[in-house]
């Protein structure tokens, strides 16, 4: 049963989500051109490596798709080159559904410049925030380590996940940090892939880095 305090958040939201959007560059948005775009980059991604009809071929990821150990040995345009690509049209359509929905939502909430800056940012510091933490851990011996930081992974995910997080802190909405946050975490608890914490890292940093307009009325 949800608490009382978590259902009158609940029930708060349409309000806060108003009274935010009145009050930053989203209140003139009337289409989400940023998220509609990002899906776009995606599709784009597909139709280059053809993920749209088949599957991702694994020389293509083996060449483009972004890993730990492949970034400290000074490939670091892996960073880049990962974002887009999807392995199939599942996670093809899965992946420009969630950018829309999430970089658009972020864009009516706080403009296409924020929700731009933000979603680019996210799917980048997802990938080097775990870098950092697998080299940490690969350096203190940790015997899992080296697998972990062999895994190649691909996908614009950490910057969806850096949008809920920033709408989360733009919102200061405790049911809506809750919800997003539970989603984050069920995600690194149920999966234990390294994509799911890249998406951690990422929802917490625009969580912490974004705060509201203005003090709640």
């Amino acid at each position: 049963m949800m608490p009382p305090w978590l259902g009158r958040s609940a029930a708060a939201l349409p309000a806060r989500w108003r009274a935010v959007r009145s009050r930053t560059p989203g209140a003139d948005v009337k289409y989400p051109v940023v998220g509609a775009v990002s899906a776009a980059v995606v599709l784009l991604g597909a139709l280059l490596t053809r993920p749209l009809t088949g599957a991702l071929p694994p020389a293509t990821a083996a060449r483009w798709a972004w890993s730990a150990e492949a970034v400290s040995s000074g490939q670091w345009w892996r960073i880049f080159t990962a974002i887009p690509l999807t392995r199939d049209p599942f996670m093809l359509a899965s992946m420009m559904a969630s950018l829309v929905v999430a970089v658009g939502a972020l864009e009516l909430l706080a403009g296409h410049q924020r929700a731009a800056v933000i979603a680019g940012a996210g799917a980048v510091m997802g990938y080097l925030g775990v870098t950092a933490a697998l080299l940490v851990l690969r350096a203190a011996g940790l015997p899992a380590a080296e697998r972990w930081a062999a895994t190649l992974d691909y996908g614009a995910s950490a910057g969806v996940a850096a949008c809920a997080g920033a709408i989360s802190g733009l919102l200061g909405n405790p049911w809506a940090s809750t919800a997003l946050a539970c989603v984050i975490v069920g995600g690194v608890i149920l999966h234990h892939q390294v994509a799911d914490w890249e998406h951690a890292v990422a929802f917490i940093g625009a969580h912490l880095v974004i705060r509201p307009p203005t003090a709640d009325p």
